[in-house]
């Protein structure tokens, strides 16, 4: 008896399944996408075309849309999708944050924080631009089909993070002078803070010491910052003011 009952289930699992499989309603008939910024949504229609009039319960579990939008398309962090019978698909599009803003080779470059470049042209619809970092100084070969390189990644990120650790919040801009290493400390970096003040750091080394130091000296002179025309920190341990 036992045996017939546990028959009968999986003969109506199968048939529920090949209900499923087969029904019209169930065949994807639309795929909408939602809040993409930096992907053409005419691209990302075109990607999930093939996908039109397949079964849209196989097509969500299986993932297959999904991987292959995020493979071509490395802005993509993650999608939201939720469907609606008859046969819709509702794909929210997550995509990378913008980190910060290249100048490179007299264009700008919107950067994620793990190098991925989100737009080549930097769209109005970006929100916070204003308080994201600029960089400049480094020539175009830094720039890859979808990333910036490792390297001068690396780079930055070292700078933006010990800025972030050791100075007050603020707008800052990064300038690595002429041709910049990528590949050594040694560099021409000028830190513009909030736009206007030059503050002149020479090489890396010691980025965390010099920093630090300046931020010592803005806690003790906060009466003197407004009439200062530009801070040395190229001398390791001294923070020397031009007035």
């Amino acid at each position: 008896m036992l045996r017939k009952i546990i028959l009968i289930i999986i003969l109506v699992l199968i048939a529920f399944i090949v209900y499923l499989a087969i029904h019209p309603n169930y065949k994807i008939n639309k795929i909408q996408f939602y809040e993409e910024n930096f992907v053409p949504i005419a691209s990302l229609e075109k990607v999930a075309e093939k996908y039109n009039h397949k079964n849209m319960f196989w097509t969500y579990i299986s993932k297959n849309l999904s991987n292959e939008v995020l493979t071509q398309f490395p802005t993509i962090l993650s999608l939201g999708i939720k469907l609606q019978i008859p046969g819709i698909m509702h794909i929210t599009v997550n995509e990378k944050q913008p980190w910060a803003t290249f100048f490179v080779a007299g264009k700008t470059i919107l950067v994620a924080n793990d190098g991925t470049i989100l737009s080549r042209d930097v769209d109005a619809k970006i929100e916070n631009l204003n308080d994201m970092m600029v960089v400049r100084g480094f020539s175009g070969s830094v720039v890859g089909a979808k990333t910036i390189d490792e390297n001068c990644l690396k780079k930055v990120s070292k700078v933006v993070t010990t800025i972030e650790n050791s100075l007050q919040k603020g707008a800052y801009q990064l300038d690595f002078g002429a041709n910049p290493s990528i590949n050594t400390q040694q560099n021409n970096l000028t830190i513009y803070m909030d736009d206007t003040l030059p503050i002149k750091v020479g090489d890396l080394n010691g980025l965390q010491k010099k920093l630090s130091d300046l931020q010592a000296f803005f806690n003790s002179k906060k009466e003197v910052i407004n009439k200062i025309s530009y801070i040395d920190l190229r001398a390791l341990g001294k923070v020397i003011i031009k007035k």
